[in-house]
């Protein structure tokens, strides 16, 4: 059976939806799963797609309905069928962890370009404070 489900709300985005979702699939024996950010109705959405047993796929919808992340704003979980092809739950989960991994990546540079920057303003003043960079042994 292929389903799609589709959450709606103020803040569904960013929350740990995806991760959360992935993590109840895995709970329920979804064999294919697919989740993706969208805006829907000027709102954010996490629309999830899911190929598995009739039975696993409504408990599956069943408990997605009533848990979500706890900074989560969910004003919606609509379902309908689903005729398109759905990738494997692993290979979900491997390009899920990738991009992951690369915002981890891309938060970790912007912060190494602030600590540049806030060294390279401060000057002589930062030698004259208590609380150094120096102090801390920050390496970049």
């Amino acid at each position: 059976m292929n389903t799609k489900i589709l959450i709606k709300g103020e803040k569904v985005h960013d929350v740990g939806c995806t991760l959360f979702l992935m993590s109840f699939a895995d709970d329920f024996e979804i064999e294919k799963f697919d989740a993706k950010n969208i805006k829907e109705d000027e709102k954010q959405a996490v629309m999830i797609l899911v190929e598995s047993s009739e039975d696993n796929a409504a408990e599956f919808f069943n408990c997605i309905g009533e848990d979500f992340p706890p900074h989560a704003k969910v004003d919606s979980v609509d379902k309908e069928d689903y005729d398109g092809g759905v990738k494997s739950l692993e290979s979900f989960r491997s390009g899920f962890m990738a991009a992951q991994q690369q915002k981890f990546v891309n938060v970790g540079a912007g912060l190494l370009d602030e600590v540049k920057e806030f060294r390279n303003e401060s000057g002589e003043k930062q030698d004259q404070t208590t609380g150094t960079l120096h102090d801390i042994n920050l390496k970049i």
